[in-house]
């Protein structure tokens, strides 16, 4: 039985010496922890110089050329054309200027050595098959000028919508509009088999003169129409004079009533003797003495 007995401080002993042994075999010092998280942060910061400076170098060298800043020095604009586009009813041709102003205080500080114009029917480029006529294109800076342009299209777009570009240079700004185009003047024979008389009804939507020229084997028009009795003695032609939005009927005596000349393209003939063309000049301020260029109202 005595040799039973424990003795609890010799257990305690033990007990505590295994303890103290186990603690020493686990633990790490802290200087080495602490150099291994500062290497760890040394890393990142490092990696995020390096990542910088490689972002800076590429930006710099790839970066977008900066831009002329015009906002201030340049203006380019027109009467129907402008950024954001419009769309307009013309007749006959289409009709517009431009200019390297805003207003009467605003002007380019910058010339205008030139501008090209470009034509689209249904995102086709017809500009080669068009007539384009335009005024002097440079514009010196520091004085309000304006150009005149006009687009002849080929007959067959007519029923297209017909886009137009401009665009300025050296510094680059490009207006645009839209346009459809309607014939200047028309006209039309109501007839048929049958009638004594035939109804001429010519109209315009512009200002024009026109040669009227009749087949006087076919045809005998009323003499006491106003148009008719302009015409010299013993030649079958006279000259109308409409204005835009205008229209008149001249009756046409048939020598035979039998004949419908509803589409007979050689009993009447119109041969337009010119265009009348309204001429506006801008108003210029008494303290304004820049020398504007001529223009055409569209």
């Amino acid at each position: 039985m005595k040799d039973n007995l424990i003795n609890d401080n010799e257990l305690l002993v033990e007990e505590l010496a295994g303890t103290e042994e186990e603690e020493l075999k686990f633990r790490r010092p802290k200087k080495e922890i602490n150099k291994k998280r500062l290497l760890i942060v040394l890393f990142i910061i490092l990696g995020i110089v390096v990542a910088g400076a490689l972002s800076f170098a590429a930006y710099m060298i790839f970066k977008p050329e900066k831009g002329y800043d015009d906002s201030a020095a340049f203006y380019f604009s027109s009467d129907l054309l402008s950024e954001e586009g419009g769309e307009f009813v013309v007749y006959d041709t289409i009709d517009f200027n431009v200019y390297n102003y805003a207003d009467s205080l605003r002007v380019s500080k910058e010339p205008v050595t030139d501008f090209t114009v470009r034509i689209k029917a249904d995102g086709k480029d017809i500009t080669t098959k068009t007539d384009i006529s335009m005024g002097e294109r440079a514009m010196a800076p520091n004085v309000r000028s304006g150009c005149a342009v006009s687009v002849s299209v080929p007959e067959k777009y007519r029923s297209k919508v017909i886009d137009v570009t401009v665009t300025s240079s050296p510094v680059q700004k490009v207006i645009t509009a839209s346009f459809k185009v309607l014939p200047a003047w028309g006209y039309t024979i109501n007839d048929k088999e049958g009638n004594v008389c035939a109804d001429l009804v010519v109209y315009a939507n512009k200002d024009v003169s026109l040669e009227l020229i009749w087949d006087s084997e076919k045809l005998v028009p009323d003499s006491t129409d106003s148009y008719i009795r302009t015409a010299e003695a013993g030649k079958p032609k006279c000259i109308i004079e409409l204005t835009s939005g205008t229209s008149v009927t001249i009756p046409m005596f048939k020598l035979d009533p039998t004949q419908d000349y509803t589409k007979d393209k050689k009993a009447i003939v119109f041969n337009l003797v010119k265009n009348a063309v309204t001429e506006k000049e801008e108003p210029v301020e008494a303290e304004d003495t820049a020398t504007e260029t001529k223009e055409v109202s569209a």
